[in-house]
């Protein structure tokens, strides 16, 4: 599977080592466009605008449900171990997010997320291709 429907994404994460990975291994991915902030304030600033078709958002930092019912797929991060705290499951599913992924992490495991997320019906979401208008002229009949 490609990761071909996404071409944005965003992520927010309050450590900067933590960004810096997630940014890179998206690049990696073939995710040109990644744009990468510290804090909720800028990063929802720039979510709310739209064109994205991913978000990385770091569960520590993140408090605003304004991903919920979005067009974008939505990825929560959390240092808390998921079956200890049912809570966080909870605040995850509040918030919009599609997936949780528990820190630490690897590249591999988060492009094998970002699959199964395209994989499944949340990913109909990003089905939609817009063709470049430029390729196609119209041309008139004399």
């Amino acid at each position: 599977m490609s990761l071909l429907p996404i071409q944005r994404a965003l992520v927010m994460e309050a450590d900067s080592s933590t960004r810096l990975f997630i940014t890179e291994s998206l690049k990696t991915f073939g995710i040109t466009d990644v744009e990468d902030y510290a804090s909720e304030y800028l990063a929802l600033r720039r979510f709310i605008r739209g064109g994205f078709d991913l978000a990385i958002f770091d569960l520590r930092v993140w408090s605003s449900p304004v991903a919920a019912g979005g067009p974008t797929l939505v990825v929560a991060t959390s240092p808390v171990c998921v079956p200890d705290d049912p809570g966080v499951v909870l605040r995850t599913q509040r918030q919009g997010a599609d997936t949780l992924l528990e820190k630490p992490f690897n590249k591999w495991l988060l492009f094998g997320r970002l699959e199964a997320l395209l994989a499944a019906p949340t990913g109909r979401r990003l089905k939609i291709v817009e063709l470049p208008t430029n390729r196609f002229r119209l041309g008139t009949v004399r």
